[in-house]
């Protein structure tokens, strides 16, 4: 089995202007890693290496559901989304207008954009389950009671909206896992 995984290099990103991808390639007992400087030569070389290459679902999700508990929330908040969007819901979510001054916040709100653009990709149902689950942080229960789905069901609607997130938000940062026998 072979296992693909990357994220943004954030070192090589601030000293470039071309952010590094890092990627970790694991055959059975052996392990390559390889750095590119773009993410297209990381996909034609993975994919030459393994062409039936798919996305690893589960762990991709893990990742994805990580980046919603320890950044995603905070990157609303430093970024005055809530402040901006008092009455938001999974079914409004707003982009945040920039004041174009090159500001720590613009960044941060141009960040928390990109961030709302990929949820809004991901089906309502999904949406729904992601922002009640993963920003307003509900339990189970609730999660399951305001999407009016079973509880049981939660996780497969979450890990399947969770992976819509990771690649509708891919340019961005990269927590895709592919897999391939």
């Amino acid at each position: 089995m072979v296992t693909v995984t990357g994220q943004i290099n954030k070192g090589a990103a601030e000293n470039s202007a071309t952010p590094a991808f890092s990627y970790k390639i694991k055959h059975q007992s052996d392990a390559h890693h390889l750095s590119f400087h773009s993410k297209e030569n990381y996909i034609t070389e993975a994919l030459t290496m393994h062409p039936d290459a798919t996305i690893d679902t589960k762990i991709t999700s893990k990742q994805a559901r990580r980046f919603f508990k320890d950044e995603a929330v905070f990157i609303l908040n430093v970024s005055q989304f809530f402040q901006n969007n008092p009455k938001t819901t999974p079914d409004n979510l707003r982009i945040i207008a920039l004041e174009h001054d090159n500001s720590h916040l613009d960044e941060m709100k141009n960040y928390a954009n990109l961030i709302i653009k990929a949820l809004n990709t991901v089906p309502t149902t999904e949406r729904r389950i992601i922002w009640y689950r993963y920003v307003e942080r509900l339990n189970l229960f609730d999660t399951a009671e305001l999407v009016h789905i079973g509880s049981r069901q939660i996780q497969k609607y979450a890990q399947k909206g969770l992976v819509t997130f990771a690649l509708a938000f891919q340019d961005t940062y990269d927590m895709l896992t592919y897999v391939a026998g």
